[in-house]
């Protein structure tokens, strides 16, 4: 197992990971496939060049260090300690620290050791169906945010600090459309390229939808023989997307390899991650993911392409245009909002149907970003006292989540809704869910997984694109779209985003081997006396009803951290595990 761990204190340095460079003044570990401003190399030549860069430019120099990597400097005289993640957080570090000395490692389990459950992580998973950076399920072990430097001295607290930050364009003026479109194929074209560089078999995911399919056309371009590509079908009304991935394939002459999952993958493929991940992980997609990484090991692949990111850099994720419906009312004058509207649409509203849509609008506009977000959250919606029990709830801060968000939004270096939405969900939806997803999966499969998307040029300048070619009233991505006229099939260009989503409460409802699975995960969860006991034999009468489209998702979350607790700590929160 290819680990990157350490630790200092008492005068002493521990590394359990060898260095990639070592000298008298410093020593530089570096894990991951790291590339020196953009220019592939051997990871021991990049750690060199970072050694140079930081003695003469210290932290800052890690805004030259590109691609996926997770890295620790150290100065033995000192015992100065800086540790750091890519821009992505693509390689997980975590820490655990004190005034006395610190331990790192890119595995969780390597520094658990007598660590407790921490409950408000607990908390923030069924509100985000993950654990965001900095928290990590364990108390006093932290993973690292993403595009973050953590700086230690001995007797000093740990001073955690961004050395990246996005840099937008806030221009509401369309520019040059072709000159644009060209520019974004070429920038495609490299950033697969970089991404295949040394990186053994190359195959790619394709679902059928616009960042699959658009990796797949330039992935395709760069080879003689037929790219593999490896697609997840499901027998489910609304779930099945292979008839995308077929014309994609078809298209481009790719060497097409399709699996259709089934009930049974699910129940077969849970113990398997339950126990591959380090930390409750409650995306239902990690199913669909594995499968398609398993499928791609079977046939001999090293590498996988992936789309993932060019929702949150091109500005793809339908939430970008609703909400810029909700931000025009702030426009309109105080006065007619406050005065008129308000005091007349929302009391109107309960008394005239009518009116309802107006009434639910001017709720919805007069709340800020990014709460205004939150109000289509299961957790939020239900009630925090309804799902957990109150002595629980008194354990922990139920505002910190929106906090968290509310924080990472108002540091954005960025005045216009969309580029601040991009930038959130850079950190809470890319980071801290699907990335993990992608790269969890993949390696228990047995794959290493790249994202040309991500690609640092790529990233650049579809950051600075001005605001109408993200996002222009409801179209998303026109100028993407525009690049990739001629080269995608029109049905890829048309088709609205899906992704591997999983029928899981469609399936619920049916398979006897699912439900029995979620009847007794919810049971032993009662026993733990974390949730509401109502609330669970509610959610277990449900799994008989005819309701399981909207509780299904919950009962993924909870049956997720039911198993992973079974795997790895069956202690409660705040005792030792």
């Amino acid at each position: 197992m290819t680990a990157l761990s350490g630790s200092l204190g008492d005068s002493a340095i521990h590394t359990a990971s060898a260095p990639t460079y070592s000298a008298p003044d410093l020593t530089v570990a570096l894990l991951g496939q790291p590339r020196w401003a953009g220019q592939p190399m051997p990871v021991d030549d990049v750690a060199a060049c970072l050694a140079e860069a930081f003695r003469s430019r210290g932290e800052t120099a890690l805004t030259d260090l590109h691609g996926r990597f997770a890295v620790a400097v150290v100065h033995p005289h000192t015992q100065e300690a800086w540790l750091a993640t890519d821009r992505f957080g693509i390689e997980g570090l975590y820490v655990r620290a004190d005034h006395h000395g610190i331990a790192w490692s890119t595995h969780l389990h390597a520094l658990a050791g007598g660590a407790r459950l921490d409950p408000q992580a607990l908390y923030d998973y069924v509100y985000f169906h993950c654990i965001p950076a900095p928290r990590t399920i364990y108390t006093g072990v932290y993973k690292l945010p993403a595009g973050h430097v953590l700086r230690w001295r001995p007797g000093h607290d740990p001073q955690l600090a961004r050395y990246w930050r996005p840099d937008f364009a806030e221009d509401e003026t369309p520019a040059d459309t072709a000159t644009l479109t060209e520019a974004l194929r070429t920038l495609l074209r490299q950033a697969v390229e970089r991404a295949s560089h040394g990186a053994g078999t190359v195959g790619a995911y394709l679902s059928g939808g616009l960042d699959s399919s658009s990796v797949v056309a330039a992935a395709a371009g760069l080879r003689d023989a037929p790219l593999p590509t490896f697609s997840i079908g499901f027998d489910a009304d609304g779930y099945d997307e292979l008839p995308f991935a077929r014309v994609v394939a078809a298209q481009f002459g790719t060497r097409a390899h399709e699996h259709y999952v089934t009930p049974q993958d699910v129940l077969d493929a849970l113990p398997v991650l339950a126990a591959g991940y380090e930390q409750p992980f409650g995306n239902a997609s990690v199913i669909p993911a594995y499968q398609c990484a398993r499928l791609a090991r079977e046939h001999g692949v090293d590498t996988l392409l992936a789309g993932d990111g060019g929702d949150e850099v091109f500005g793809g994720n339908a939430r970008y245009a609703k909400q810029g419906r909700f931000e025009r009312y702030g426009r309109v004058p105080r006065w007619l909002r406050r005065g008129l509207i308000e005091p007349l649409a929302v009391p109107l509203a309960n008394r005239v149907p009518v009116l309802g849509k107006l009434g639910s609008y001017v709720k919805q506009a007069r709340i800020a970003l990014p709460a205004r977000l939150q109000t289509y959250n299961q957790l939020e919606r239900l009630g925090p006292q309804t799902v957990f029990s109150g002595d629980f709830l008194a354990s922990i801060d139920r505002d910190e989540p929106l906090h968290a968000l509310q924080a990472e939004y108002a540091a954005v270096p960025a005045q216009h809704y969309v580029n601040r939405l991009l930038a959130l969900d850079a950190r809470f939806t890319l980071a801290d869910n699907d990335l993990p997803k992608v790269v969890g999966t993949a390696a228990l499969a047995g794959v290493s997984v790249a994202f040309p998307m991500l690609d640092e040029v790529l990233v650049a300048f579809g950051y600075r694109l001005p605001i109408p070619h993200k996002v222009h009233g409801q179209a998303l991505r026109p100028l993407f779209r525009a690049a990739m006229q001629g080269v995608l099939p029109p049905q890829t260009l048309a088709k609205s985003k899906h992704g591997f989503g999983l029928p899981f409460g469609v399936w619920l409802g049916s398979h006897g081997g699912l439900q029995e699975l979620a009847d007794d995960s919810l049971t032993a969860l009662g026993t733990r006396g974390w949730f509401d006991d109502a609330f669970l034999r509610r959610l277990r009468d449900e799994l008989h009803g005819t309701h399981l489209a909207y509780w299904g998702e919950l009962v993924w979350v909870l049956v997720m951290l039911e198993q992973w607790l079974r795997q790895h700590a069956a202690a409660p929160p705040g005792s030792d595990c």
